[in-house]
């Protein structure tokens, strides 16, 4: 069996798909749903608000029950990526614990604070992002479009290119922009890594 989760023999192959459906969900977690959430409760404490913060990461600064699910999910998508097996070898294994440990990286070290000075956690926290989305085009491109299946290959490629793509916008906007689109950029970019997910754990486009 060449695709397990490193360390535990996985039998059925439904479990397989699960975990990589559970990942694509929980990539979705990142962004979608904490926007969601936070104007949820804050419209239930009666001071609504409705914009996105400027990143994702930001949202580790509302505190509370959204602070634990960014923190819990970043941390358990890192597990799984550390204990996920590729189909190349060592190669794959390789990118695949990269961006594990950068994802609970990403979940320790906290951004710094709107406007705020970045401090050593906020810049092992920025350092730790790139690292885990760079890793994550990477398994698109060249770990998941190594399949038997061509037209899914394809799509594999195409959304680890975005994954890149908003990866570099991430960049230019914060070095360069300062257009505050920076929420945008990543949510896409974690939602094409997501996206990748849900099909590497689905029959899509599988002739039966």
């Amino acid at each position: 069996m060449n695709d397990d989760i490193r360390g535990f023999k996985i039998i059925k192959k439904g479990t397989k798909k699960s975990v990589r459906k559970l990942i694509g969900w929980l990539g979705l977690t990142l962004g979608w749903f904490l926007w969601l959430l936070e104007i949820i409760l804050t419209t239930i404490d009666g001071n609504t608000v409705v914009n996105a913060r400027p990143s994702i990461s930001d949202y580790y600064h509302a505190g509370g029950i959204i602070r634990i699910i960014f923190m819990a999910t970043l941390i358990f998508i890192g597990i799984v990526l550390i204990l996920y097996k590729g189909h190349k070898g060592k190669r794959d294994d390789l990118t695949s614990i990269i961006g594990g440990i950068a994802s609970i990286t990403v979940a320790v070290f906290p951004t710094s604070p709107q406007y705020a000075t970045p401090d050593q956690s906020g810049i092992i926290h920025y350092i730790s992002a790139v690292i885990f989305l760079g890793a994550m085009g990477v398994m698109l491109l060249f770990n998941f479009s190594q399949s038997s299946y061509p037209i899914r290959n394809k799509i594999f490629k195409v959304l680890g290119i975005l994954v890149i793509f908003f990866l570099v916008l991430i960049a230019l906007d914060t070095a360069i922009l300062k257009s505050n689109l920076t929420y945008w950029f990543e949510n896409f970019a974690v939602t094409a890594f997501a996206l990748g997910w849900f099909l590497k754990g689905s029959d899509f486009l599988k002739p039966k």
